[in-house]
């Protein structure tokens, strides 16, 4: 009858084990999953900022100007890169794989080039005959 009992609990502690490593694995994917959508929506919300400030810039006219800072990261410490396209911005960043969002914006020139980068920190944006220029601070 000993050994019964002790077969019996070493059965009772390995389901116990078993419960508690798969609410473990649960628990752990629920916090990725919650990184992973902040860091999204950081994502999204500093292009829709930005794009904002650019169409404000575009459409004040000729000669108007605003700083506009970039973060250094986006949340988390994810490094992101960001590009001015005519009529959109693209954000990429690195989050288990090379994500990338993008948004419409008004101005058909930037810089007049055919696309720029933007690096994090204080930039100035200008529109200059409704060319947008981006330059830092």
């Amino acid at each position: 009858m000993k050994g019964q009992i002790t077969i019996d609990f070493m059965l009772s502690m390995g389901a116990a084990l078993v419960i508690f490593i798969l609410l473990l694995d649960a628990t752990f994917n629920q916090e990725t999953q919650a990184r992973e959508l902040m860091q999204e929506a950081d994502a999204r919300n500093l292009m829709e900022d930005l794009a904002v400030n650019i169409d404000s810039v575009y459409l004040s006219g000729g000669n108007s100007s605003r700083v506009y800072t970039l973060p250094e990261t986006l949340s988390g410490g994810v490094s992101y890169t960001l590009s001015v396209y005519p009529r959109s911005i693209l954000l990429g960043y690195e989050n288990g794989g090379q994500k990338y969002y993008s948004t419409r914006i008004l101005a058909e020139s930037i810089n007049g080039t055919s696309f720029v980068s933007l690096a994090p920190g204080k930039i100035r944006i200008t529109n200059v005959d409704y060319t947008i220029y981006f330059e830092n601070e």
